[in-house]
């Protein structure tokens, strides 16, 4: 469906139509874990996954603004290649 806009701007009568977006379309795949996101798919508190970044047990998280990130693909390969130690 459409939904038209109506604006006037400088006397004229301007009319824009705009698509409406579909609600179903997919979004992007997230390409990081939130610290309780890992702690969910590893099945333990974020306070573990905390400690597990310290004692190097896990891989190296990334830091956007003061938090922590970890990128899904390689939590994937280190968690299929049987969580070996990081450090």
């Amino acid at each position: 469906m459409e939904a038209m806009i109506r604006a006037e701007g400088d006397g004229i009568m301007n009319v824009i139509r705009r698509e409406r977006v579909d609600e179903k379309r997919e979004s992007p795949p997230q390409l990081l874990y939130t610290t309780n996101e890992l702690a969910s798919v590893m099945g333990v508190k974020p306070l573990t996954i905390r400690r597990w970044t310290k004692a190097g047990v896990i891989p190296v998280g990334i830091d956007i603004g003061g938090v922590k990130r970890w990128r899904r693909d390689e939590i994937q390969a280190w968690i299929q290649s049987g969580s070996p130690p990081q450090k």
